[in-house]
């Protein structure tokens, strides 16, 4: 068996720096963040995002510039005052975000991004202290950057993403959140969902089932087992309903095949945010591939099983006490590839069905 649990507490420790508090006078203005552009990276800088909030002077804004599919997620932290949406992840900011910008006179940015053309742009926006993780030769545009260990071939990370994002604001000032992960929050009330979302939501077992990968096919557990996770749930009275985006609706397909047509739904490319948010706050378990909705499920509370292979569960694991992992080394892994470079799969072709099912009964939700 490979079902390995890895608490909040006992996630890999990042590289420490020495503390360099901010100058009160600047953290009056607040501080803006720039995010990741995935879902998961965004979910793993929530920690750092909470001990900035705490940090800052009351009523000093907490701003973040994130890209859409990740901006709704920061609306969900108290913490935010407000998200600016940026229209394209990897393109220049259109002139309405400078000006938004501008007008918060920030004197200090943290950049959760690695990209040099948003470091530019944060200082073309009137921001001159900037601090994030050193990348791509942009150290002059920066106060101050942070260098962690580099991700090596077939060696587990010894430094999850979670506490690298914290290691970088606590070398500004900020103290290390207990718990870990804050509280997320939505204003949309049930009544506002569709009559679909709602039934799903009031189900007392619905699992739901994350068998995308938008990173790579080499993160994808085969459907086939998901059908087998699935068809034994039903088996015990629960339901089942699959998540993913439009393009991985065949995924989905392939998972409920077979399955109950009143006991089995595809979701896939049918919900937005905020149903997904619902939809995981009410759910009894998650089983998912390594992915965006896993690392969202898990900061929302929710018990699950995430499934391993070409990725580290050391680096991006996720960040809570309900998780369970299934994952059994290769020599090769992780490799980090979006496809398997000898094409078999093995670290993810090993892992069994009755491996996930057990772990969900460990969970004791099955």
């Amino acid at each position: 068996m490979s079902i390995i649990r890895q608490t909040s507490t006992e996630l890999a420790a990042a590289r420490e720096f020495a503390v360099t508090p901010i100058a009160p006078a600047l953290l009056e203005h607040g501080v803006v963040v720039k995010s990741p552009n995935w879902l998961g990276d965004a979910v793993m800088t929530l920690p750092a995002l909470h001990a900035l909030h705490m940090m800052l002077p009351e009523k000093a804004p907490l701003v973040v510039v994130a890209p859409a599919q990740v901006a709704d997620l920061y609306r969900l932290c108290s913490g935010v005052t407000y998200v600016i949406t940026i229209k394209e992840a990897h393109k220049s900011w259109d002139k309405s975000v400078y000006a938004k910008l501008r007008a918060f006179n920030f004197k200090v940015g943290v950049m959760f991004s690695n990209s040099l053309r948003d470091a530019w742009q944060m200082r073309c926006a009137g921001i001159r202290q900037l601090y994030g993780r050193a990348a791509r030769c942009r150290g002059l545009l920066m106060k101050k950057t942070f260098r962690f260990p580099a991700w090596q071939k077939g060696i587990l990370n010894e430094s999850h993403h979670a506490n690298e994002y914290l290691s970088i604001v606590c070398s500004m000032g900020a103290k290390r959140p207990e718990p870990l992960m804050p509280q997320l929050n939505s204003k949309l009330t049930m009544g506002q969902l569709t009559l679909k979302m709602q039934s799903f939501c009031q189900h007392p077992k619905l699992l739901l089932m994350a068998p995308g990968a938008a990173y790579g096919a080499a993160k994808r557990w085969d459907s086939g087992k998901f059908n087998q996770v699935a068809a034994a749930y039903i088996e015990r009275g629960g339901i089942v309903a699959v998540l993913g985006s439009k393009s991985e609706r065949m995924i989905g397909d392939e998972v409920i095949a077979g399955l109950p047509e009143n006991k089995a739904f595809n979701l896939s490319g049918e919900t937005n945010f905020s149903d997904l948010y619902n939809l995981l706050k009410n759910a009894r378990a998650c089983v998912a591939n390594d992915s965006g909705i896993m690392h969202l499920a898990a900061a929302l509370g929710v018990p699950g099983v995430a499934v391993f292979g070409p990725t580290d569960y050391r680096a991006t694991g996720p960040v809570s006490d309900k998780w369970l992992i299934i994952y059994d080394k290769e020599k090769c892994s992780p490799c980090f590839k979006r496809v398997c470079p000898s094409g078999s799969r093995r670290c993810m072709e090993k892992l069994s069905a009755d491996e996930v099912i057990a772990a969900l009964h460990e969970l004791k939700v099955m």
